[in-house]
């Protein structure tokens, strides 16, 4: 009856050890059976002297032993692999933030420079406009001096210049 309730429990401990590597939290579950199979094995060679059942157990023992290193050292790795590809994430997170502020700066100073040239080129029109109406101004100013028009008119008490001739 012992020995059947220890193939039972190590078998449940099998069990365990697969939902366990399956992701879910039953260690300590699994920790508990191992030690109710542990007692039922010792109850069993006590009682029986037999002592090919501890051998039996020391190698289901063992069984399960390569079973919980492996699910271990499995954890482990999904754990750094996790830490790892967290860390790496985060930094690319960061960098990505960076990279659009660095962005958003030169195109702010790219629209500001854009904004600087247009009032430049405006103040030019104008300056070139004004250029060209006072080149203007005096064509006709010369033009109007060809024709013979008296450039002074006098009177008794002041002399007038003519308006054309002023500018």
């Amino acid at each position: 009856m012992v020995s059947k309730l220890s193939w039972v429990l190590s078998i449940l401990a099998l069990i365990l050890i697969a939902v366990q590597a399956a992701g879910y939290n039953v260690i300590v579950l699994l920790s508990g059976v191992v030690i109710i199979d542990l007692v039922a094995i010792k109850y069993s060679v006590g009682k029986h002297g037999n002592h090919e059942v501890f051998g039996a157990f020391e190698k289901k023992l063992s069984t399960i032993e390569t079973h919980v290193l492996d699910m271990v050292s499995f954890i482990k790795t999904k754990e750094t692999q996790n830490v790892t590809l967290g860390g790496i994430e985060e930094s690319l997170e960061k960098h990505k933030d960076s990279v659009r502020a660095e962005v958003k700066d030169h195109l702010d100073r790219v629209a500001e420079k854009a904004i600087d040239i247009e009032n430049r080129l405006s103040d030019m029109k104008k300056g070139f406009s004004a250029a060209i109406a006072a080149f203007d101004d005096r064509l006709r100013a010369l033009e109007g001096a060809a024709e013979p028009e008296p450039a002074v008119e006098e009177t008794e008490e002041y002399v007038e210049v003519h308006p054309q001739v002023q500018q």
